[in-house]
């Protein structure tokens, strides 16, 4: 497996200095540029190159700038997760696999997101960001999932009713794993993932923090982005064919921004979902009739004697 870490940078600093500096960093990142009109490169962690920019990051920093426009300067931002790509044999290796479908299908757009969202429960009480998920059945125009056998939603993934049939035939999966998408006419586009397995313990297998949590109803939200993921024995043996963690993924808020808004009685929200995994078996029926398909390899964790 290789490491890599994405990095943006950015310049309306007329100094020349901070000029000359931009126009070093992009000649030599050029052969990690991602997106040329982001300013995007992903570079490999264990390269000299990375370290070179990683410092770069660290001395034009741009978390505590709202609008780089107004405030001029050179600024270097380094993404807090960092990416991996595996080899074959890793995932041959692996016990289990994190559902990561990249391709996006959209909602409908006079509908807004929040159309589809509410509190984790109707008294929520959360430190920093009140956790929100998903409390109704998603719509999407049918045009959205044309040809696609899998994509990633709003919230969580779903299945093309090709795939989902696939997974009922060889009774790795039940109808109840999933939930309809449909247009608006009421017609299914598509089966979102909706495992009714839920496993624990997933988090601490891979040492996660725990950032926050509801103290009414006890949902909790964990931030990770350091790969690879892991899984005990204990954890794996709670494995079917489709699951989901009780622990909710959400995002991540800069301390200082958290305490500004605090202070200002702004109520900060982010949307919580779990981890979903597959076993050895739904991966590799799925693989062998979806090569493409994405799924990150989660590897058994060695106990300690």
């Amino acid at each position: 497996m290789k490491k890599y870490a994405k990095i943006h940078i950015e310049c309306t600093s007329k100094k020349k200095e901070d000029k000359q500096v931009y126009k070093e960093f992009k000649d030599r990142m050029k052969k990690y540029l991602l997106d040329d009109v982001m300013e995007l490169y992903r570079i490999p962690i264990l390269s000299e190159d990375y370290e070179y920019a990683h410092e770069l990051a660290e001395k034009y920093p741009s978390d505590r700038v709202d609008d780089t426009d107004e405030c001029p300067g050179l600024y270097v931002r380094e993404n807090r997760r960092i990416e991996t790509d595996y080899t074959k044999k890793d995932y041959e290796q692996a016990a289990a696999y994190l559902v990561n479908f990249w391709y996006l299908a959209y909602l409908y757009e006079d509908i807004g997101v929040d159309e589809y969202e509410g509190t984790c429960c109707a008294q929520p009480k959360w430190n920093y960001a009140t956790g929100i998920v998903q409390n109704t059945e998603l719509q999407i125009p049918s045009a959205e999932f044309k040809n696609r056998k899998y994509a990633q939603l709003m919230k969580g993934y779903a299945l093309g009713k090709e795939a989902r049939d696939l997974l009922l035939e060889h009774e790795l999966a039940t109808e109840e794993d999933f939930q309809n998408v449909t247009n608006r006419k009421g017609g299914i586009v598509c089966y979102q993932l909706m495992p009714k397995n839920i496993i624990h313990g997933f988090t601490k297998d891979n040492n996660m923090k725990l950032v926050d949590k509801c103290e009414h109803c006890g949902m909790e939200r964990y931030w990770y982005y350091e790969e690879p993921y892991y899984i005990s024995q204990d954890t794996l043996n709670q494995l079917v064919g489709l699951n989901q963690t009780k622990e909710q993924n959400g995002g991540y808020f800069d301390e200082e921004i958290v305490r500004k808004n605090l202070e200002n009685g702004e109520d900060m929200q982010t949307l919580l979902e779990p981890w979903y995994i597959v076993n050895k078996e739904v991966y590799t029926l799925l693989h062998k009739h979806y090569p493409r398909m994405q799924f990150i390899p989660i590897f058994l964790k060695e106990e300690k004697k």
